[in-house]
């Protein structure tokens, strides 16, 4: 039998990061993502992506926008699926917030592996919403 190191690495990203610190979190992920070949890797976090649909792995309204948001956003979903990374949450909400009048809500923070046999369960205690990886 093979054995693997592991590496289990927490990131929070601001919703108001620069472009320049944006792209320096997404280089930090591929790079930590591009040494799967020696490690298991598993990211968890707040990553602060409002308009990602965990279940269909797109973000919504990406469609010739040209909104900085929702290109970056993207950005993240193509790094996690060149890297082969999975996700575990997909309808689980970690945020509410009231927008105006409206309650928005959605799934911000993420827990995302290279290897489906490292993660078994990933489960939300609330309140406060946490992830727990057992």
């Amino acid at each position: 039998k093979q054995w693997y190191q592991r590496r289990v690495r927490g990131i929070y990203r601001s919703p108001s990061l620069s472009n320049s610190r944006n792209e320096n979190l997404l280089k930090c992920i591929e790079s930590i993502c591009d040494e799967n070949n020696k490690y298991e890797t598993v990211l968890f976090g707040d990553f602060n992506l409002p308009d990602v649909c965990w279940k269909t792995g797109t973000v919504k309204g990406i469609v010739n926008s040209r909104n900085k948001m929702l290109i970056t956003q993207d950005q993240y979903i193509d790094i996690f699926n060149m890297k082969g990374m999975t996700w575990y949450l997909t309808d689980e909400t970690t945020r509410r917030k009231l927008v105006g009048d409206s309650l928005q809500e959605s799934l911000l923070d993420q827990v995302l592996s290279s290897n489906d046999s490292v993660v078994s369960d990933v489960q939300l205690l609330s309140p406060p919403y946490s992830a727990l990886i057992p």
